[in-house]
């Protein structure tokens, strides 16, 4: 939206956007705060389009999936049902994305890693027994999101 970060301290974030406002953010902020926040800078600014990898990082030690040790979360359960009803998602798709992925990413925003396979990335906590857990599945490209979008996204 075109902000600058101009000062950070260990309570807040400051950002300045090209209008001349600013905007504080508090460093321990929950997530729906700032789910609010960036709506209501969506709703002055405009919404951008965001790289939906982009909290990503390349990262050495990505786990190999043990498909005998994996379970899903509601929340990975609950996408991956709208994913198949908007898009024809397929499981094979998912065991794809895990088992031979085009690429694994570290997402420092959900301390998870993320197997990514052609239209989708499997985000994954894996603990230190091996045992993974499918925390949600994610289109890879913003054009999927467009076309795909959550039902909270869509506004009347």
């Amino acid at each position: 939206m075109g902000a600058d970060r101009i000062e950070r301290t260990s309570a807040n974030v400051t950002y300045r956007f090209p209008d001349g406002a600013r905007r504080l953010v508090p460093t321990n902020i929950t997530a729906g705060k700032a789910r609010l926040i960036l709506q209501s800078m969506q709703d002055r600014y405009g919404a951008t389009n965001i790289d939906p990898l982009g909290f990503t990082e390349r990262r050495p030690g990505a786990p190999v999936i043990d498909l005998e040790r994996l379970s899903t979360s509601e929340h990975a359960r609950e996408r991956f049902d709208l994913m198949r009803r908007q898009a024809g998602l397929s499981f094979q798709e998912v065991l794809i994305a895990l088992r031979a992925p085009a690429r694994v990413l570290w997402a420092t925003n959900h301390a998870a890693w993320l197997y990514v396979g052609d239209r989708i990335a499997v985000s994954t906590h894996v603990d230190a027994d091996g045992h993974a857990c499918i925390r949600t599945v994610l289109w890879t490209s913003q054009e999927l999101w467009d076309q795909n979008p959550r039902p909270e996204k869509v506004r009347a």
